[in-house]
């Protein structure tokens, strides 16, 4: 494994816990480095990680005399030399250029392999005058997704106007869009200027597609094709120049065969389209975002709490996760460390139940590769634990103390000859 620095408590601006290899060149580094901190698998004597070690504190108790909270287990640390402070000052520089690589200048932190080589086809067609279709969960992110889009286009300084479909009934919905004349219809009592002529020049974000009335469907097509806004109750028509941009939680294939949404609609919208995954699929995100929520109320996540977030199912996605890191703030209001016992009562429940499968089947998988080691060497504890090191996935005792985890720990025994 690349050397790692022995990185300080945090940064010394902001506060936030941080964590940096020394010359790291890549993103997928960094995902390994989580997984084994996760894990346990690097001593704390090696790196001080950014998920509750005991060296993890707010600004308050950086180069500060002032005493912590009753906290036993977390005592008080030294104060930092300007040499500890340049170095994580370094560091944090560091972990910026991955969380902004350069190939993606979007602001969406992730170190997803999937998730990063999303965003760098996004931030490709964010260039590009395409209308593009989002797709994913509800809370997964479309809307700043939406907002990354127009931020790294050429329309960045015009607007940028969101709408959600599903908030209003049809009538109001179309003016709200097209506008209308005054006396259009009963209470048009004046002109009113429609979203898609307000944005002129910008980004019209049009949330939830899929709650818009097949009637309406019609005339956004006909806008689509032409560019062209005609307000409610006129017969003049005027060009508009804007970008749409489309998101929607529903299997938009789906409403067509119920016939609730147009096929050529569809395909329209379709320019280019992103399926965003949920959390549940890019756990190794969790701890990520969490820090980054966390910044502002000065906090940071124990060990423990971060290994029950990332068991979490996350039904509510970031967004979820957002809410729940909130408040967590709150209960731990007197500590800069949110423990288990500041989470929700489901989370812990949940996540627990996630845990114990979890390493029960890790325990099965790690015993069943023993057992097949000691198999092809001929119960050799030598050859069998040299073959375990170079090949396994798991982390394995030394040599001479896997004799016990083979009798005692997976009630293994050599077979009678």
């Amino acid at each position: 494994m690349n050397q790692l620095s022995t990185t300080g408590n945090q940064d010394v601006r902001t506060g936030s816990p941080r964590v940096c290899p020394a010359g790291a060149s890549d993103a997928e580094f960094r995902v390994k480095l989580s997984v084994l901190i996760l894990q346990g698998l690097i001593p704390d004597n090696i790196i001080a990680d950014w998920l509750g070690t005991a060296k993890e504190y707010s600004p308050s108790f950086v180069n500060s005399s002032t005493k912590l909270p009753q906290d036993r287990s977390h005592p008080r640390p030294a104060p930092l030399t300007k040499k500890e402070a340049d170095r994580i000052d370094n560091n944090h520089k560091q972990l910026d250029r991955y969380r902004n690589p350069e190939k993606c200048s979007l602001p969406i932190i992730t170190y997803d392999r999937d998730m990063l080589g999303l965003l760098e086809k996004i931030n490709q067609v964010s260039k590009k005058d395409y209308s593009v279709l989002i797709t994913g969960e509800t809370g997964t992110g479309k809307e700043i997704v939406a907002q990354a889009i127009h931020e790294n286009s050429a329309r960045r300084g015009k607007r940028i106007v969101i709408i959600n479909c599903a908030a209003f009934p049809e009538h109001l919905l179309e003016s709200e869009l097209f506008g209308h004349i005054k006396g259009a219809f009963t209470g048009a009592t004046q002109d009113k200027q429609g979203l898609f002529s307000f944005a002129d020049g910008g980004t019209v974000f049009l949330d939830e597609i899929g709650c818009m009335p097949i009637t309406l469907q019609v005339k956004l097509l006909r806008f689509l094709q032409e560019r062209e806004v005609r307000p409610i109750g006129s017969t003049q028509t005027h060009h508009v120049d804007i970008r749409v941009i489309a998101a929607t939680n529903d299997n938009l294939e789906t409403l067509i065969d119920q016939g609730r949404f147009r096929r050529d609609l569809f395909y329209r919208l379709e320019q280019v389209s992103f399926l965003i995954p949920p959390l549940r699929e890019r756990v190794i995100d969790v701890p990520f975002l969490a820090e980054y929520f966390l910044q502002k109320e000065k906090k940071t996540m124990c060990r423990e709490a971060n290994k029950l977030l990332m068991a979490y199912s996350w039904p509510g996605n970031v967004r979820e996760l957002q809410n729940i890191l909130k408040s967590a703030s709150l209960s731990a209001y007197a500590s800069p460390i949110i423990r288990l016992h500041n989470l929700p009562e489901r989370i812990l429940s949940l996540s627990k139940n996630a845990l114990n499968s979890k390493d029960k089947m890790e325990f099965e998988q790690q015993k069943t590769a023993l057992k097949a080691a000691l198999e092809r060497n001929h119960w050799d504890i030598k050859k069998a634990h040299d073959e375990l090191i170079r090949l396994s996935e798991y982390e394995w005792p030394p040599y001479k103390t896997l004799w016990r985890h083979i009798t005692s720990k997976f009630n293994l025994c050599r077979p009678k000859t």
